[in-house]
């Protein structure tokens, strides 16, 4: 013999309410539907890229010791940039 609690019977209630608000307005609930995913999607891509800069060159041996020089050399109307990495 099971014994129902309330936490169970307003878990059932909110799924009943929500599968409900899904038939009735299909349109609206396609909507919202699609922006929860994109937005989703976007914050783990978001998320995914921060772990991946964050974890630059942390295969090396001292990766606390390395650098990368950003170097911008304007000749005349030429802008130049240029990337440079310490040789440790």
């Amino acid at each position: 013999m099971e014994l129902h609690t309330d936490a169970d019977a307003m878990i059932r209630n909110y799924f009943t309410i929500g599968w409900r608000t899904l038939i009735r307005g299909g349109g609206y609930s396609v909507i919202n539907l699609l922006g929860l995913t994109v937005g989703m999607a976007a914050a783990m891509l978001i998320g995914i890229w921060i772990l991946y800069e964050l974890n630059y060159n942390r295969s090396f041996q001292n990766y606390d010791r390395l650098a990368q020089l950003y170097h911008h050399v304007t000749f005349g109307n030429a802008k130049n940039h240029y990337f440079l990495n310490s040789g440790y």
